[in-house]
């Protein structure tokens, strides 16, 4: 791993400007290392000031057989589990029954006894407690902490949600652990013939789904975009036993929190809609949501949107659906001009009916929908508004 030592770096910049790969970057003159870099060292060479080191990362004995049970991060927003944290545990029992292995969760922090008693209805064997009392998010020091615990209890499939901290976090830890990890998944199970987790994620634009295992490597690391599983609690209660751990501070990183903002929560009234309509790029223009607030209204739904028209700057976030907006789950959602991306349709994997209007007769929305309509949806849409007599 390449590091520049901050006290001994004069921001010469020439070391960002011998690199071939655009891996070093000024920022807040601040040189920065990217994850373009490729350890040619071409910049330690060139650094006048001796202030770039390449750091020797430990290696972990492996013996892929030593390797049991399925681990789940489970992340704190204050001392409560974050809501993916409950669907990975939810998945992560049905690996571990198909391995015939332990369900552990690890935790960070401190949990709330209301938290502790949520957690027997999800069939945990094992709860791994670092009790650290900064509830401010370090990268390094969590990282470290978990590679100890790597190190100790060698776990076999260990998963993140694809959070902010997860997308940061298990990549890190990955890299510490010489391990690889399939970011963003979308769909996890057990090839029945080599035990070997399957990791499933979109790729080339959402137009393709990529299977990923990891046969020479432990942990199996993956990170699971939040809403993707459902979060299902056991009718029996079971008690988890609770093994504290230590933790270990990162003692070289030098800096100082000065403010934490929340963010803002979204409006639950599009999480909690029985009916939703969605217009999307084959709108083919801003105003064209005119038209579907229309339908929304004669039905008493709410309106929704895809990202690409949010990127348009055609309508607000807060209605995006989809594995980067809200997770939905109406009695009836009518998807307008939206041709079925991948990522828009875990969105709305949970709606009792989907209803598709798109001219494209093609188009992937029709094989998930429960009835499609063929035509232009500016001429289709009023038509149903007359025919229900709804209001504008």
């Amino acid at each position: 791993m390449v590091k520049i030592i901050r006290e001994k770096c004069i921001n010469c910049n020439i070391c960002k400007e011998k690199c071939p790969f655009g891996a070093i970057e000024n920022k807040d003159n601040r040189l920065e290392i990217n994850e373009n870099c490729k350890e040619c060292m071409i910049c330690l060479k060139n650094c006048p000031q001796k202030a770039i080191i390449q750091e020797k990362i430990d290696k972990i004995d492996k013996k892929l057989e030593d390797f049991k049970g399925v681990y789940i991060f489970g992340e704190l927003e204050e001392d409560k589990l974050h809501n993916a944290t409950y669907e990975l545990l939810t998945k992560g029992g049905e690996l571990a029954e198909k391995l015939e292995e332990n369900l552990g969760l690890i935790i960070i922090g401190n949990v709330c006894d209301e938290e502790k008693n949520k957690l027997m209805e999800y069939g945990i064997d094992d709860i791994y407690l670092f009790n650290i009392n900064d509830k401010n998010y370090d990268c390094k020091t969590y990282s470290n902490c978990l590679k100890n615990f790597v190190e100790k209890n060698k776990p076999n499939i260990l998963l993140f949600s694809a959070t902010s901290m997860g997308r940061e976090l298990a990549p890190y830890l990955a890299s510490q652990c010489e391990t690889g990890i399939t970011a963003d998944c979308t769909k996890l199970d057990i090839d029945e013939s080599n035990k070997l987790l399957k990791q499933t994620r979109p790729t080339f634009g959402g137009k393709m789904l990529a299977t990923i295992t990891m046969p020479n490597h432990r942990p199996q690391i993956c990170t699971v975009r939040p809403g993707v599983f459902e979060e299902v609690r056991l009718t029996e209660k079971k008690a988890a036993k609770y093994i504290k751990e230590n933790v270990v501070f990162n003692k070289n990183e030098n800096k100082e929190i000065l403010k934490k903002i929340n963010k803002v929560k979204r409006d639950s009234e599009l999480e909690n809609a029985e009916i939703i309509v969605a217009g999307g790029m084959g709108l083919g223009k801003k105003e064209g949501f005119d038209l579907i607030k229309k339908l929304a209204n004669s039905l008493n739904g709410k309106i929704a949107t895809t990202r690409a028209c949010v990127e348009e700057g055609w309508i607000d976030s807060k209605y995006q659906i989809g594995q980067t907006g809200i997770n939905v789950s109406p009695k009836i959602y009518i998807a307008c001009g939206i041709s079925g991306a991948i990522q828009h349709v875990a969105g709305v994997k949970n709606a009792n009916y989907i209803i598709a209007i798109n001219k494209d007769k093609n188009a992937p929305i029709f094989e998930i929908a429960d009835y499609g309509i063929i035509g232009d949806l500016y001429e289709v849409i009023p038509r149903i508004i007359e025919k229900i007599g709804g209001k504008e």
